[in-house]
């Protein structure tokens, strides 16, 4: 969660040092690491000339988080959800 705010007892998961971003070999592709925020993603994205069909409101959340969730953005209605745009996931 942002801040950790859902936090409580149990597992808890550090994805942070899986936060790579480069370019796929793919055409209009990215990979990117569960741990990378969705600002940087989208700065990235920007310097190549692209940008993420759906992103979140708040960009200061990670990929893997908001992607295992759905990811549900301000272009959902046209574009759906995050998980949709996935093409691969390797865990």
């Amino acid at each position: 969660s942002a801040g950790g705010q859902a936090q409580s007892e149990g597992i808890i998961i550090d994805i942070s040092n899986f936060c790579s971003i480069t370019m796929s070999n793919e055409e209009n592709s990215l990979i990117v690491g569960a741990g990378a925020f969705w600002n940087d993603v989208i700065e990235f994205s920007l310097r190549i000339g692209m940008m993420p069909p759906v992103v979140n409101d708040y960009q200061y959340l990670s990929v893997g988080g908001t992607i295992s969730m759905g990811g549900v953005g301000f272009m959902s209605h046209l574009s759906g959800i995050q998980a949709a745009h996935v093409k691969k996931l390797k865990v």
